[in-house]
């Protein structure tokens, strides 16, 4: 029991994050999801010094990652997944895209409990989020 809840815990606030930073953790959390996946490829560009990120901010967007690949491995059939991260004039941005089967998305807020909580997750940062799906 304390195995699971420690690797529980581990994937929700990986050490790799404060000791090595946010861009070293996606690169962890990304090649460890491309060795599960035997279909589909992920890769990460990245620009700009994320070194001064606000540690809420950084978590918030590990865990926007690895429910977007959580929801790319169950519902997309995609080969491809391209997860791009930037900071220009103070502004973080994060853009995942893949060649999945597309979405159709409802009155364009997401409806799963995936996009929910990416969209809740981005909202407790005053963030925003753009969903879209070709379906």
């Amino acid at each position: 029991m304390y195995d699971v809840v420690h690797s529980m815990m581990r994937r929700l606030r990986p050490g790799i994050l404060d000791n090595l930073g946010l861009i070293e953790a996606f690169k962890d959390e990304i090649s460890a999801w491309n060795g599960r996946n035997k279909v589909a490829h992920a890769e990460l560009i990245y620009g700009g010094s994320m070194a001064r990120l606000n540690d809420n901010i950084a978590i918030m967007h590990y865990r926007i990652v690895q429910e977007a690949l959580s929801n790319i491995s169950k519902h997309a059939s995609a080969s491809q997944v391209r997860i791009e991260i930037g900071m220009k004039n103070h502004v973080l941005s994060l853009r995942i895209n893949d060649n999945g089967q597309g979405m159709v998305l409802a009155e364009s807020r997401p409806q799963g409990l995936g996009l929910i909580g990416m969209r809740e997750r981005v909202e407790t940062i005053n963030g925003t989020i753009h969903i879209t799906g070709d379906a």
